[in-house]
């Protein structure tokens, strides 16, 4: 426990161990994080993605089912454009924030990968398409973001995933003319 000017404020044995600039800069950054972090109850939670891997069409390739799966849970990110500027803002500023995110996007993948399992896909492919995806998403949500969500999520998967696949394709017609 510290205290400060007379109050006293219980600070958690976690947090009294980073360094100095990192708790004055918290509370503001945490506001800012906590007002759109994902958590089991907002639809873009690791599970629910899982979730909507599993409920989509049963057909489709498994790279085609997670895409479709995250351009579904991309339209509720409509809600969050008003900070998502700041809130990149004060990630990119702090390597801690910035491991948190990459623990946020690695549970995502492992939410993806557990329910392509679940529908019979073999342990490697579900993998990269897990990985694959997790990075398209990535990258549509950086496009959708500086677009000012001009454009809807959606749209901003599929240009990435057609850039994926042309960038895919052109490496194997290459690789056949040689």
């Amino acid at each position: 426990m510290k205290t400060t000017a007379g109050r006293c404020r219980v600070i958690p044995a976690a947090m009294s161990s980073m360094p100095s600039t990192m708790t004055t800069r918290l509370p503001r950054s945490a506001a800012v994080l906590r007002s759109r972090s994902p958590s089991p109850s907002r639809p873009t939670s690791p599970s629910a993605i899982g979730d909507a891997v599993l409920e989509a069409r049963p057909a489709a390739s498994p790279l085609a089912v997670t895409l479709e799966a995250l351009a579904q849970v991309g339209t509720t990110l409509v809600e969050h454009i008003d900070r998502t500027a700041e809130r990149r803002a004060v990630i990119a500023s702090s390597p801690e924030l910035q491991e948190r995110e990459r623990t946020k996007l690695a549970a995502v993948t492992s939410a993806i990968q557990d329910a392509l399992l679940q529908r019979g896909v073999d342990d490697d492919s579900a993998k990269l398409v897990a990985q694959i995806a997790t990075i398209a998403s990535q990258n549509a949500f950086n496009r959708w973001t500086d677009g000012g969500g001009r454009e809807d999520f959606a749209a901003c998967l599929h240009t990435v995933a057609a850039s994926l696949r042309d960038t895919l394709t052109a490496d194997n017609d290459s690789s056949r003319s040689e």
